[in-house]
């Protein structure tokens, strides 16, 4: 076989992990208002995922550790489009984020395999740190100018899981590094700084 063609095999196997340059999330809710958590939550990860890397014309739903991220709402044990995303993605979801943190290790879905990291939302800082929405700094604030709406409880744990992979993603450009990214998503898990 010459060196072009195992170039070309190479490049054009398909392959379910997602490229060094992008990532999938899920964000999974159950129950009677799982449809407005979850829209809630990705409305938070989208304001995070704009205010660290966000640029126009984006092929993604933004970018978090400064890769592009593709978000998967689920409700129940489906996955369903939403307007606010591109709904793009339909490989395995490289991350789950399950807003019942008391479900975290017992979900199983279409689409998640053993190399899923799976994580709750996180901690979130103090009140009335980030729900002021006179402040206009605060994530209240941020949060009614992007969305024409106040923001609940969801859209901050969405913000805040979203900052929390962000933090975990950026210094490994990807998420290969899947043991490091583990470690920094737990330790993380008791509070991160919206700064």
């Amino acid at each position: 076989m010459t060196r072009l063609a195992i170039i070309l095999m190479l490049v054009l196997l398909p392959t379910d992990r997602a490229s060094a340059h992008e990532f999938s999330l899920g964000v999974h809710a159950i129950g009677n208002d799982a449809r407005d958590r979850v829209v809630s939550a990705v409305r938070g990860i989208l304001l995070a995922a704009d205010e660290r890397d966000g640029h126009s014309g984006e092929t993604s739903d933004g970018h978090l550790g400064g890769v592009d991220v593709h978000i998967v709402p689920f409700l129940e044990d489906r996955a369903v489009a939403l307007p606010e995303l591109k709904n793009v993605h339909r490989g395995h979801i490289d991350l789950l984020l399950i807003l019942e943190s008391d479900t975290v290790s017992s979900v199983t879905l279409p689409r998640i395999t053993d190399q899923t990291i799976v994580l709750g939302p996180g901690e979130l800082p103090d009140l009335p740190s980030w729900s002021n929405a006179k402040d206009a700094l605060s994530f209240a604030a941020r949060y009614g100018d992007a969305w024409s709406t106040e923001l609940d409880i969801f859209s901050a744990q969405g913000y805040n899981a979203a900052r929390r992979i962000d933090q975990a993603i950026r210094p490994h450009d990807g998420i290969e590094q899947t043991n490091a990214i583990r470690n920094s998503l737990l330790q993380s898990a008791k509070g991160v700084d919206w700064q």
